[in-house]
């Protein structure tokens, strides 16, 4: 945002009243490369971005809270998950048959 805080180069003009700061202002956002948008408020318009985040962080929350039910459930025997030939349990209970896929997921999840 080039052109002050509310828009309207108020300072800028004040400041060098000769210069045409709309110009100015132009070619230096397209020389780097970026679209001129003339128009601006006190608020970014990057309000797209924060709602692709928050949707983001609302699947990961989601996710977490479906890891951590899906956990619970086979720890109290609602569901039951398949023994894989050769895996090994918990060190002191061999024949049980740990949800560490939804355990994993939960960390990631909550790094994430």
């Amino acid at each position: 945002k080039f052109n002050g805080a509310v828009g309207n180069f108020n300072a800028h003009v004040i400041a060098y009243p000769e210069l045409d700061w709309e110009e100015i202002a132009k070619r230096f956002v397209e020389s780097l490369g970026v679209a001129y948008n003339p128009y601006s408020t006190q608020i970014e318009p990057h309000d797209s971005i924060a709602q692709v985040a928050n949707a983001f962080s609302l699947a990961n929350t989601i996710l977490i809270d479906f890891a951590r039910d899906m956990w619970g459930y086979i720890s109290l025997g609602y569901f039951k998950q398949q023994a894989i030939k050769g895996e090994v349990g918990s060190s002191t209970m061999p024949h049980k048959v740990n949800p560490i896929n939804f355990e994993n997921g939960e960390g990631n999840l909550g790094i994430a």
